[in-house]
């Protein structure tokens, strides 16, 4: 449902997850162990745990996100993912998010950010990850097979930079991430040569087409069943790199440019009542 420069919808979403962990405990460890001790045993307990239910996430060793592991990180992690699947995928909204829908190529990155200028950072990271110097270079050496596929193909291929209202409570609204995103463009992305190279994507549990209009409720009831093609379970900022967006407009895709239209008509017939739950669904 992401809406290029282009006009046209295309959503090429990511999952991954982040190597680096903090992992914090309240346990007094004086009478029982050391700290070290109880930091190591709690943290072995923690990531096996997690692994254990998210198989795929240990496949990636990205280095620039470091999280909590709170049950809070976890929800936004699953949550996303049912959205890939069950919305952008199940509704068929995006005809080339099928293909890139399992790690390495799709990156969800959960976002630390409590404030305008991390999110700008976090932005930076993300596409200097995607598209910076070293990953230009690589890509040009796979093209003349100095290196191997699958040095290439461990890297993403698009980021889902997912934002949380709990620390970062002036995004609870839609309005103000888009007045964010004018910074992100100007600079994350153009101060750092990206311009042509990536476009920025937002997606919001409020999101609205008209972005001005005052038609709906703050649980996101009421309203049109269209917006939530560009509605996800949390604020997210979606880095997408401009040669997929060409990659789809030279695809041959039937129609391609009709396709915005008719996934709002799609919604539409089926109601805000029922998109609303689809969405709520995914949290749960």
């Amino acid at each position: 449902p992401g809406l290029t420069a282009a006009g046209i919808s295309t959503r090429i979403c990511g999952t991954s997850f982040m190597s680096r962990l903090k992992l914090y405990t309240p346990l007094r460890s004086e009478a029982l162990m050391s700290r070290r001790q109880v930091l190591t045993a709690v943290q072995t307990f923690t990531l096996s745990s997690f692994f254990q239910k998210h198989p795929n996430c240990r496949h990636h060793n990205h280095q620039k996100r470091n999280f909590f592991t709170t049950d809070r990180n976890v929800t936004r992690l699953e949550a996303t993912q049912k959205w890939i699947d069950s919305i952008v995928i199940g509704q068929k909204l995006c005809p080339f998010a099928p293909p890139v829908r399992a790690p390495p190529q799709l990156r969800i990155a959960l976002s630390n950010a409590s404030n305008a200028d991390e999110v700008i950072q976090e932005v930076i990271d993300e596409a200097t990850m995607l598209v910076g110097e070293n990953r230009q270079e690589e890509e040009e050496m796979q093209k003349t097979q100095i290196i191997s596929t699958l040095s290439t193909n461990s890297t993403p291929q698009t980021t889902l930079l997912v934002l949380d209202e709990e620390l970062y409570p002036d995004i609870a609204s839609f309005r103000p991430l888009v007045e964010l995103s004018w910074r992100l463009q100007a600079e994350a992305i153009d101060d750092h040569g990206f311009t042509s190279l990536l476009q920025l994507v937002l997606f919001h549990p409020l999101a609205k087409h008209d972005t001005y209009s005052e038609n709906i409720m703050m649980d996101g009831s009421g309203g049109d069943a269209a917006d939530y093609t560009i509605r996800s379970p949390y604020p997210t900022i979606h880095l997408l790199r401009e040669k997929d967006v060409m990659k789809a407009v030279t695809s041959g895709y039937k129609d391609l440019e009709a396709l915005p239209s008719k996934n709002k008509a799609k919604l539409r017939d089926q109601g805000s009542d029922v998109c609303q739950k689809r969405l709520e669904k995914c949290k749960k």
